[in-house]
């Protein structure tokens, strides 16, 4: 998936590893299937990005 952090910058760029709670998860059998939008760098306390637009 990508990993954008909300910032075109980044855009197309891919996560090289899972999050340590994901792999851990994923151990125990889980399937993510959801993911959700941040404020750019994590600098905001609303999500509205160039890329995605307003998480609602």
């Amino acid at each position: 998936l990508s990993a954008t952090r909300g910032s075109q910058a980044l855009q197309g760029k891919v996560a090289e590893k899972d999050a340590e709670i994901i792999a851990r998860l994923k151990q125990a059998g889980a399937i993510p299937f959801g993911r959700t939008t941040t404020p750019e760098m994590s600098c905001a306390t609303f999500t509205h990005t160039r890329e995605w637009g307003v998480t609602r």
